[in-house]
């Protein structure tokens, strides 16, 4: 064997290789843990500037009286310019499931629409319990089912449908939160209720 040949040996090729498939696995792995974060917190300063919004139409108003996303929030453009699709009537959030916002009744008080809600539809098991956990310090009460969709038969009572996994502004039940958006897996319906 000639010394001075240049070249790669064959064990210096299956080297290379075994470099490249071990950085192509590792972004297979990676790529899903930082896109989710990514979504997170993309998706917590929405739900932070439609909760902005919403008390800074309402505020001096004795109620929520009116709002929905179709008659008021779409219109008034409570949604970021990156949720709207020009095809449909509903926002969409970072994992393609519809965001809603409606006024509702759920509240010490009782009475009618003195609170409001902003429902995520078809959010993935990896990423509620960290979506609930950015943002839950805003809201009173925090509703997860495992639904897919928003409502299902135009029922008014799906807006608080599901395990209350934070009641009355205490802290979330965050074992609770866990069990339920890990056996709803790609469909959990989380409702942050405000007041």
């Amino acid at each position: 064997m000639d010394k001075n040949k240049k070249g790669f040996s064959l064990l210096e090729l299956l080297l290379v290789l075994g470099i490249i498939a071990a950085l192509v696995v590792s972004a297979f792995v990676v790529y899903p843990k930082v896109r989710d974060a990514r979504y997170i917190d993309i998706e917590a300063k929405h739900i932070a500037q439609i909760y902005a919004s919403v008390k800074n139409v309402y505020t001096g108003q004795p109620n929520y009286s009116g709002l929905s996303t179709t008659t008021l929030a779409m219109p008034a453009q409570f949604f970021p310019e990156d949720m709207l699709s020009k095809k449909i009537t509903w926002a969409i959030s970072s994992w393609g499931g519809y965001v809603v916002v409606d006024s509702n009744k759920v509240s010490p008080s009782g009475g009618t629409d003195s609170s409001f809600t902003i429902s995520y539809s078809d959010v993935p098991d990896s990423v509620c319990i960290r979506l609930i956990t950015a943002v839950e310090g805003a809201f009173f009460n925090i509703y997860i089912s495992n639904q897919k969709g928003i409502n299902s038969g135009g029922e008014s009572a799906s807006k608080n449908y599901g395990t209350l996994v934070k009641q009355n502004g205490n802290n979330t039940d965050i074992a609770l939160a866990a069990s339920t958006c890990q056996s709803g897996g790609q469909n959990n319906r989380v409702v942050f209720l405000a007041l």
